[in-house]
């Protein structure tokens, strides 16, 4: 995926695609940059439903590392 976003920077979806596996994978590092840059994209491109659900998925992991731990 990280070479379809150097084939095509402006395509939002690699971007939340990316952000999900690495997310999936373990790599929380990883997906928030993946969504960050797809932020950065879609404001430039205007995609602002795409902008709307990479937010609320960086939001998600921000919340789970708020999330109490097991006792």
């Amino acid at each position: 995926m990280r070479q379809v976003a150097s084939l095509n920077p402006d395509y939002t979806a690699t971007y939340q695609m990316l952000g999900t596996v690495l997310a999936n994978a373990g790599d929380l590092a990883g997906a928030q940059q993946a969504w960050g840059d797809g932020i950065e994209v879609a404001d430039r491109t205007g995609a602002w439903k795409a902008r709307q659900h990479m937010r609320a998925l960086l939001a998600g992991i921000a919340g789970a590392d708020e999330a109490p731990g097991p006792d």
